[in-house]
């Protein structure tokens, strides 16, 4: 893998009431070695307990097909579905 020639992201998102998050990012590279490209990730979130979220996650929603390492393509689209729990006293 060539190191990048120019390599950002941008992100942002919102927690609104009551309970619903959102989010998105941008992500952009271009190697030494020419080829540049970009991904744009997105997500969503619902509380569904006071300690759990349910989360929708699309990651390069426009998938792309990515090569940085010869013969060795980056993952396409992919969706996941989560829930994340978080314990304890407060």
């Amino acid at each position: 893998m060539a190191h990048p020639r120019l390599e950002t992201a941008w992100t942002g998102g919102t927690e609104s009431s009551p309970g619903w998050r959102a989010g998105w990012a941008l992500k952009y590279r271009q190697p030494a070695n020419g080829g540049s490209w970009s991904t744009l990730d997105l997500r969503l979130g619902r509380r569904i307990l006071s300690s759990m979220w349910l989360n929708l996650e699309a990651n390069n929603i426009f998938d792309r097909s990515i090569t940085e390492v010869h013969g060795m393509p980056l993952p396409g689209r992919s969706v996941s579905l989560t829930v994340i729990c978080k314990g304890g006293p407060r």
